[in-house]
């Protein structure tokens, strides 16, 4: 769906082809009923208003005259040579979703199953597609023309220089086609677990995740003088249900507004604001009907009253046995206690407080300390964890009488290479930590630590022990100034809990358990399981569980995961050709060496969590899908 530049008609386009209407009468202008396509999307007017491109699944792009209606040319895609094989691999492969003008009007980017297609309008033929990205569902040129976006079906959204074609960016995303800039192209919002995310490209960070919705994104817009940001939610079923669009302000992040409809029947919810008008247009009646709405007095609206918090992420990093556990036990108020290697990771909460932030909104800040496995196995592993770092506290063996600095250089190095990752926003700073100084002074001079610290960038340094608690309260303190909080992304939304011996659960039990246990909740409040739903989004976004993409699971104690991968990984340095690689159907179903005690016991929640740590490797880039002769193969580069 689009507005003309002028605000004065509207198109959509769908499976029973283009509509294009005259807003002040609700007069439809045409309708062209033969795409010769059973799916069309986009309807989107060229820069002048002269044209309307349509991405169709047929393999095409087609522009059509404004005025009236008639095909004025058409582009292919999707190559006539490559249908039939991708047809056997995958239905949706002739599909060219989602399509968006260059601000000049001269390109069009669509989106295909090989990557955004960017297409040279004057020349009638594809320039070159995007590498990086696959099953791309909506594409998107910022209105300055420096960057493109997309969404994916494989739930992350990327950024290209348009200049080039070079990969910038890309984010974990919510499956759907959510997607928009805003007018100055300062601000992508695509969808995340039930939330908006928010990224500041001027800034290179993630700025706000603002949740509200209880079901997930299917549609976002910028109003054209920024003002405004919309946000759709829908569901695709059977049977048609109230959702909600939400209409934000960009100045507060807080809810202005919310408009109820019934929800559409598709992956689409599709909405547009008019470039000069104060107008909002949605799909309504199950994707029967366009409504336009009047927002002039949303604006002048006040705000409704929302919470702010930010969730910094420090991480305990060092090798085995350097006393990382007894001090994180320290630091997060418990009283020291002698401890085991750590196998995975812990998690503890050091502190949560209300502050008022840089902007001079109140804001929750909460700082949560991860303890990292140290032993070599685990190492691979920690490049799932290091990504989103705020802090890193890197502990090191200062009576070694080899290099006590071998291992703070690999975690400086492990640190810098998950800053290098795709899916990697902010910075991370760190502070050198020698530990267990109760069993002896430090055996390096202060020149050599000053040395090492230059060498690093690490910014500052500080000897502790956390039997004594000798310098367990200085460490505290400069670890909560060193924090970057204006990297963090704001959240705007309110939060909750983890704990019991079990491991894998339905959503459905976890309903039912925290409406027995938890007195002060109605179990007959309206989107109750809507609302939890979202509150476990918010856990899986703080590592505390894992919500499953299938079977409508959620993993309690999602560690497990790092102890399969880390036996994955062994069992794949110990392959006798050496190749680092094992075949990924010895990984589904656990022929591969693992301790007996780690192993979950139920086999047939093992498959699930299996498939997920699969799901972990590849995502994250760790292990390749390799073809083999007889087999797909994991391969550990």
């Amino acid at each position: 769906m689009d507005s003309h530049p002028d605000s004065k008609s509207i198109s959509a386009a769908s499976k029973r082809g283009l509509f294009v209407w005259d807003v002040a009468t609700a007069r439809l202008r045409f309708h062209v009923v033969s795409l010769r396509a059973h799916h069309a999307f986009g309807g989107v007017w060229s820069p002048d208003g002269d044209l309307i491109a349509c991405a169709t699944d047929d393999r095409y792009v087609r522009l059509f005259d404004s005025d009236n209606g008639r095909l004025a040319r058409e582009f292919e895609v999707v190559p006539l040579r490559s249908r039939g094989e991708q047809s056997k691999r995958n239905p949706q492969g002739n599909d060219v979703r989602g399509v968006s003008w260059s601000p000049d009007g001269r390109y069009l980017v669509c989106g295909t199953d090989a990557g955004p297609v960017v297409l040279d309008t004057n020349k009638g033929a594809a320039s070159e597609i995007l590498k990086g990205a696959t099953r791309v569902i909506s594409a998107l040129w910022s209105p300055d023309g420096e960057f493109i976006a997309c969404t994916t079906y494989g739930s992350s959204a990327y950024v290209w220089s348009a200049q080039g074609g070079f990969l910038r960016y890309a984010f974990d995303s919510d499956y759907g086609p959510a997607l928009a800039w805003s007018p100055d192209s300062r601000y992508l919002a695509f969808a995340g677990d039930r939330a908006v995310c928010i990224v500041d490209i001027r800034h290179d960070k993630m700025s706000h995740m603002i949740e509200g919705h209880l079901r997930p994104l299917r549609g976002l817009s910028f109003s054209s003088n920024g003002k405004l940001l919309a946000s759709r939610e829908g569901t695709k079923g059977q049977t048609r249900q109230r959702t909600r669009t939400l209409l934000w302000s960009t100045e507060s992040w807080k809810q202005v507004a919310q408009i109820d409809e019934m929800s559409s029947w598709y992956l689409y919810a599709p909405l547009a604001f008019a470039p000069t008008a104060p107008l909002l247009a949605t799909t309504g009646n199950g994707d029967e009907e366009v409504h336009v709405w009047d927002l002039s007095g949303v604006l002048r609206a006040r705000p409704k009253p929302q919470s702010f918090y930010k969730n910094a992420k420090v991480a305990l990093l060092g090798d085995s046995g350097v006393g990382k556990s007894g001090l994180g036990l320290v630091l997060s108020g418990k009283d020291f206690a002698a401890t085991e290697s750590t196998h995975g990771r812990r998690i503890w909460s050091i502190e949560s407080k209300r502050v008022k932030g840089s902007s001079g909104k109140s804001e929750i800040r909460e700082l949560l300390l991860w303890d990292l496995a140290g032993q070599p196995g685990y190492r691979l592993i920690h490049q799932l964890h290091l990504e989103d770092v705020s802090l890193a506290l890197i502990l090191f063996d200062a009576r070694s009488e080899l290099d006590p600095f071998a291992g703070v250089r690999h975690w400086h190095r492990a640190l810098s290479q998950a800053k290098k990752s795709k899916y990697s926003v902010g910075s991370t700073t760190e502070l050198l930590v020698a530990a267990r100084v109760d069993r002896g002074p430090v055996g390096v001079s202060r020149t050599r630590v000053e040395a090492v610290m230059r060498e690093l960038g690490v910014v500052d340094f500080v000897e502790t022990s956390a039997k004594d608690g000798i310098g367990v309260g200085r460490l505290s303190k400069v670890m909560k100034k060193a924090v970057d909080w204006d990297s963090v992304p704001t959240v705007t939304s309110n939060t909750q809990e983890k704990q019991s011996g079990r491991i894998l659960v339905t959503m459905d039990e976890l309903v039912r358990g925290f409406s027995q246990t938890s007195g002060s909740v109605k179990k007959t409040t309206e989107n109750f399981r809507d609302v939890f739903s979202t509150c476990i989004g918010r856990l899986q976004a703080l590592g505390l569980v894992r919500r499953f993409t299938f079977g409508d699971l959620v993993l309690l104690q999602p560690e497990i995961l790092d102890a399969y991968a880390s036996s994955i990984i062994f069992a794949a340095k110990d392959e006798p050709d050496g190749m680092g690689s094992i075949p990924e159907d010895a990984v589904r179903l656990c022929k591969f060496v693992m301790p007996e005690d780690e192993r979950v016991k139920d086999r047939g929640k093992e498959r699930l969590l299996l498939l997920a740590t699969i799901e972990d490797l590849v995502t994250h880039e760790i292990a390749l899908r390799e073809p083999a002769n007889d087999a797909q193969l994991l391969v550990f580069p």
